[in-house]
């Protein structure tokens, strides 16, 4: 799977308001494509056990990311805006890592169904109250056997993905996304760094929530187009047709 994002160009006169903008339109026409070729279960398990599931309610999740971005860009507090973004963020590179791998979905999901178990564990001997109803735990252990045994950091995901990538270019743009946008503004506003948050923000600051955005939303497609029959270079002129001035 090749990151699609350097054959995308967009005009560097577009705000980070209008590039968000575009992102929730391109987003918002892709997840009714989708939904067209696979529809949403009407009985949907308590959590998601296939990876259509997992693309569906990113789809959701998304969706209402790109929203609160805009919310908080217009009202002039970027670092809430930041602090949506790399979540948004964070889940979209986990599902192209898990792409990239053998039983990948089935690994992602018995990842989550995993932490979600530790953390009702906690709160049962912490507070004697499980979170959880008794078919939903029984649905998260019969997923838990297929978690990754390492836990790979957003780091490893990264350098994992570039590995599987066909060119330089490619292994390099992959790779430079840590630096660029996981540990710059975005990481300083997700762990609210008092100290950095106190700093005048600059216009590069902003530029950082709309490219980890655009990049978000790229490499959602990127890792479902070929679940409703694109081909890369159909996923690329959609694409662009969102882009273009």
């Amino acid at each position: 799977m090749r990151p699609i994002e350097p054959e995308i160009q967009i005009s560097e006169a577009l705000s980070p308001i209008s590039v968000a903008t575009r992102c929730k339109n391109l987003m918002a026409e892709y997840q009714g494509i989708y939904i067209d070729h696979v529809p949403v279960r009407l009985s949907d398990p308590p959590i998601p056990i296939r990876g259509h599931d997992v693309i569906h309610q990113t789809l959701v999740y998304g969706a209402g990311a790109i929203d609160g971005v805009i919310h908080f860009l217009k009202i002039a507090q970027p670092w809430f805006a930041a602090n949506i973004v790399r979540a948004y963020f964070e889940l979209v590179l986990r599902i192209m890592w898990c792409r990239t791998r053998t039983n990948g979905w089935q690994e992602l999901i018995g990842w989550w169904a995993e932490e979600t178990i530790k953390a009702a564990d906690r709160s049962v001997a912490d507070l004697g109250k499980d979170p959880l109803t008794k078919t939903a735990r029984e649905l998260l252990s019969g997923q838990t056997n297929y978690a990754p045994r390492t836990k790979p950091s957003l780091d490893a995901m990264l350098r994992e993905i570039a590995g599987s990538q066909s060119s330089m270019a490619a292994r390099a743009h992959i790779k430079g996304t840590y630096a660029e946008l996981f540990k710059g503004s975005l990481h300083q506003a997700a762990h609210a760094n008092i100290a950095f948050l106190a700093l005048q923000w600059s216009d590069g600051d902003e530029l950082a929530i709309g490219r980890a955005l655009v990049r978000a939303c790229w490499w959602l497609i990127n890792s479902s187009h070929s679940y409703i029959g694109w081909d890369e270079s159909q996923a690329i002129q959609f694409m662009n047709s969102h882009f273009s001035v």
